[in-house]
């Protein structure tokens, strides 16, 4: 009986895991707040926003996050390799493919 349920456990885990698309994940991790957060930065829908601005000797600056609309794994790869604005991300490949998943939807 014990069989039973551990083998009916790892069955619904694996049927659980197949009720997500890549696009659905990267959105997750896209919005989440406890880990990635670039819906802080990088705006809702990824458009970019402005972070904030302070004044030189030359005028006044400010400080942009890109929009990451259509960004590439590859891309985003290399954002988060040399992102030296706020903490580093370790994302997975696979993490990295679902956000180019969602970053690449056509809505």
């Amino acid at each position: 009986m014990k069989v039973l349920g551990v083998i009916l456990f790892l069955l619904c885990s694996l049927a659980a895991q197949s009720f997500i698309t890549p696009k659905e994940r990267g959105e997750m991790l896209y919005r989440m707040a406890e880990s990635t957060a670039c819906a802080a930065c990088h705006g809702d829908a990824a458009e970019g926003k402005p972070l904030g601005s302070y004044d030189t000797r030359r005028g006044k600056k400010t400080i942009v996050a890109p929009a990451l609309i259509n960004m590439s794994g590859e891309a985003i790869k290399s954002g988060l390799k040399n992102h030296n604005f706020g903490p580093p991300f370790y994302l997975s490949d696979e993490e990295i493919a679902a956000l180019s998943a969602w970053l690449n939807r056509n809505d």
